[in-house]
């Protein structure tokens, strides 16, 4: 299976925002990565993740692979515990910084600042 530098961003992105975000659902992660997205293509035009939004109920594409068959490389990278009832995304192991831009760090901790910050309040 060939794996694309974007989906290395995908998978790197989602190991950084489940190692930072305590309790990270699958609904908190798809907010997360939408909100990294569209921060950088308002900036530049770009997504960071590529992936595909629509008007869905379940917002983007990724959300079929959490819920049901994860590819080999997500698989290896997270898995889905069950606590209380929710699904929780636990990392397996640790993100590797080096396939992001200067912008595209800043924006993921931006995302990680705001959403702690708001569940604390």
């Amino acid at each position: 299976m060939i794996i694309t530098r974007q989906r290395e961003k995908l998978i790197n992105a989602i190991i950084f925002f489940t190692k930072k975000i305590k309790s990270c659902g699958i609904t908190k992660l798809l907010k997360l990565l939408y909100y990294l997205d569209f921060w950088h293509f308002r900036e530049t035009g770009e997504s960071v993740t590529g992936l595909d939004y629509y008007a869905w109920d379940y917002g983007p594409t990724l959300h079929n692979e959490l819920s049901n068959q994860m590819r080999p490389d997500l698989a290896k990278a997270v898995k889905i515990v069950t606590k209380n009832q929710l699904n929780h995304i636990v990392p397996n192991k640790n993100f590797d910084l080096k396939y992001f831009s200067k912008r595209e760090k800043k924006l993921l901790n931006k995302a990680v600042e705001i959403f702690t910050l708001s569940y604390l309040s």
